[in-house]
């Protein structure tokens, strides 16, 4: 079975919950099943925590599935996210050393990629406006990522940004559907760890909303601002722009002190956080 297909049957297997433990435990013994199941078992206590091989043969397989599916760029981002080594000829060694059947294939056709000098997505990336609607003057903040960050980094982004502190629900529409962390279990819902901001946000396109807190109702709206060349030398993400503090989360709480200061401080004040929290990892790490 070619990576994708094996990837697909793996998610189709995994709506069995418990029921489906038994075969995991079978799996266990297949050369290509076992890091999978071994993952799946981990998570229900039922086995121990797969080890860094399993989790190195899970990233070529990722990154596998979307060769097949998307091509070489987006195969050469899930190794660059899941694949441990020193730049690319590390992550390209380390996928041929896991023994997964489509790694000689996989590392051929990314160093491939890389010298045909086509654009890569772990270079690039994107600065975007995120609006609190409904206020007048607005509050709002720019920032940049790197464009391979998912709406799921983008939700810590917003949270750092704004001072939220994250105890709530959240969703963002993109496109008329709507995305958020699959462990809500809201219904008709994508998994927003699966969407990058680059498809969220291509040139020229469409504004998205983000909404935080369910009954509060704090509405988002971000939009595409610009394309960037990421900075092997800054940590992203980074907060460019800022217009006043947040209100208040809580009834008969204050906003906090970055009201009384001036606009550029707590834009680096926000920068400073967002790097405290490392979000999503530095651009040190992207460029090979």
């Amino acid at each position: 079975m070619s990576p994708r297909l094996r990837t697909v049957a793996v998610s189709l297997a995994g709506m069995l919950g418990e029921d489906g433990l038994p075969a995991r435990r079978e799996l266990v013994k297949e050369p290509c099943t076992g890091p999978h199941a071994r993952v799946v078992l981990h998570s229900f206590n039922q086995g121990p925590e797969p080890d860094q091989a399993d989790w190195q043969w899970l990233g070529a397989e990722s990154a596998a599935a979307e060769l097949e599916r998307s091509g070489p760029d987006e195969a050469l981002c899930r190794i660059w996210e899941s694949v441990r080594g020193d730049g690319l000829d590390g992550r390209l060694a380390a996928v041929r050393a896991t023994g997964h059947p489509g790694a000689e294939t996989l590392a051929r056709a990314v160093a491939g990629f890389v010298t045909s000098g086509a654009p890569r997505s772990i270079d690039q990336g994107i600065q975007l406006k995120v609006t609190l609607k409904y206020f007048k003057p607005p509050i709002w903040r720019s920032v940049q990522l790197p464009v391979i960050a998912s709406l799921g980094d983008l939700h810590m982004v917003i949270q750092v940004l704004f001072g939220w502190d994250g105890d709530h629900l959240h969703s963002f529409t993109v496109g008329g559907r709507k995305y958020t962390d699959p462990f809500f279990e809201l219904e008709l819902t994508a998994d927003e760890d699966e969407m990058r901001v680059r498809d969220a946000f291509p040139p020229g396109g469409r504004k998205a909303g983000y909404e935080y807190d369910f009954g509060a109702s704090w509405i988002h709206e971000i939009t595409r601002q610009k394309a960037v060349r990421l900075d092997p030398e800054q940590v992203y993400p980074v907060c460019v722009a800022f217009s006043r503090d947040s209100p208040a989360e809580y009834r008969g709480s204050s906003p906090g002190s970055a009201a009384a200061e001036p606009e550029n401080r707590t834009s680096n004040r926000a920068s400073s956080h967002l790097a405290e929290r490392a979000v999503v990892p530095s651009a040190r790490s992207w460029t090979g």
